[in-house]
């Protein structure tokens, strides 16, 4: 009986000390943050790795920034935030830290814009953001030619098909690819089948 009861224990304290995924990164993230403050713009790729440890991710800035090495330590979405945490090694300006947590509650308090359009293609499932997820090009009634694309979330409705009309709904989006910080933009996307 002391045994089962010993096992219960621990299965209850393990339970409790086990968090959501969000709690994980949000601590993560804090313990990021205390760290790099011995980081300084003469930070060597060596003390990084010996102050914060193995980033998850080794890459680049990206188009425009491809002489930029980027070690990504941490990135997380849900519905509700956006956390980042990563070190940047630019050959002119040296190392610096790159840290956020956006609240999609602050998003919101933002301006609703809609946009309407309609479905001219839709890219292979190998294209998307996730692999329930979509991609798609559309024709927006002010003319503009953009692509749309989005895991599968619960604010999207309907299926993406050529001929479809689209309705975006979202508070001031940096382009319609509503992807790690840019899913906290999205109110909904609507997809309403030709001829409905």
């Amino acid at each position: 009986m002391k045994l089962v009861s010993a096992a219960l224990l621990l299965l209850f304290l393990t339970g409790l000390a086990v968090g959501s995924d969000a709690d994980v990164a949000l601590e993560r993230f804090a313990t990021l943050k205390k760290r790099s403050t011995a980081l300084t713009a003469v930070s060597t790729t060596r003390e990084v790795q010996e102050t914060l440890g193995e980033p998850a991710s080794k890459g680049n800035g990206g188009w425009g920034m491809l002489d930029v090495a980027v070690w990504r330590y941490l990135e997380y979405t849900d519905d509700a935030q956006f956390v980042l945490f990563e070190v940047m090694f630019d050959p002119q300006k040296g190392c610096s830290v790159v840290g956020y947590h956006l609240l999609r509650s602050k998003i919101e308090q933002g301006e609703l814009k809609v946009a309407t359009g309609k479905v001219i293609r839709v890219n292979p499932a190998g294209s998307s953001p996730t692999p329930d997820g979509f991609f798609c090009d559309v024709k927006f009634d002010d003319g503009a030619l953009r692509y749309v694309g989005a895991p599968k979330l619960t604010r999207v409705k309907g299926v993406p098909e050529v001929g479809a009309r689209i309705t975006i709904r979202h508070y001031n989006a940096g382009g319609y690819y509503f992807v790690g910080q840019n899913s906290l933009c999205l109110a909904s996307i609507e997809f309403e089948r030709a001829g409905d």
